[in-house]
């Protein structure tokens, strides 16, 4: 029996699988589950096919539909769409439960002063968040001159920006904002 196939063997059957941003399951797993839920007259588990949060007017009348397999080891199965969103017809969203009440009493001048206390008079105040940064030296290098102050998330993309220096041979300034963790609900 191969390693996989091991692993496969060892995992119980779940009742829900979940797809995530257009990754799909592989057909191994698909495969060795179809065959199991077949020998066990067990009912299809249900699949999610996760998407992308989205305030797009379109959003509503996709969430829960349904996407039929049409071919592999799970041909006539169903998977169902889920959408996140910011409505009632769409899966909505997590939040803390303070949320609101922490949003009224948020204090945009205090915070800017916390954060970005050198800002100049009309400038930039730009959050970065990305993944691989392959084009950070070339923002950077773009922002050199201009009055603005970039808030990093941090880890790699912090050290990356340090360490890029501008067009005239300074690294910018970074800054790492306050991160605060929801609450458990």
């Amino acid at each position: 029996m191969s390693s996989q196939a091991s692993i496969l063997q060892a995992l119980p059957a779940a009742d829900v699988w979940v797809e995530a941003f257009g990754c799909t399951l592989p057909e191994v797993f698909v495969a060795h589950f179809v065959g199991r839920s077949v020998a066990t007259r067990r009912q299809q588990p249900h699949w999610i096919n996760l998407e992308y949060l989205s305030a797009e007017d379109w959003v509503p009348r996709m969430h829960g539909l349904p996407s039929p397999v049409m071919s592999g080891p799970a041909k006539g199965w169903t998977k169902r769409f889920f959408y996140p969103g910011f409505t009632a017809d769409t899966g909505g969203l997590l939040r803390e439960t303070d949320l609101q009440e922490r949003q009224q009493r948020f204090d945009r001048a205090a915070w800017r002063q916390q954060h970005a206390p050198s800002l100049a008079p009309g400038g930039l105040l730009i959050s970065l968040f990305c993944y691989e940064p392959a084009a950070l030296p070339q923002l950077l290098a773009q922002l050199v001159g201009t009055p603005h102050h970039l808030l990093v998330t941090p880890g790699r993309r912090l050290a990356s920006g340090a360490a890029s220096p501008g067009r005239h041979g300074r690294a910018p300034q970074l800054e790492r904002p306050a991160l605060h963790r929801p609450k458990r609900l």
